[in-house]
């Protein structure tokens, strides 16, 4: 098992988008600082995979998880 998220920064993640991320006390933060879209994608690509996690969205907001899908 390799966890994908160090819990100390965004290593071996990538930014798309104009959206603000950050990492505070263990956690990914995700700031809407523009009207356009953001994502967090994984540098690398994984085929066989567990997912775990906690959610939480603040204010108004369009989130979700997406899994399995590239960006050009």
């Amino acid at each position: 098992w390799k966890p994908l998220f160090n819990g100390k920064d965004l290593a071996g993640w990538v930014e798309i988008g104009k959206e603000k991320w950050s990492v505070a006390e263990g956690v990914i933060h995700g700031q809407a600082v523009t009207k356009e879209y953001g994502y967090l994608m994984t540098a690398r690509t994984y085929r066989d995979f567990h997912l775990s996690l906690r959610f939480q969205c603040i204010g108004d907001g369009n989130s979700g998880l997406f899994f399995r899908a590239a960006f050009k």
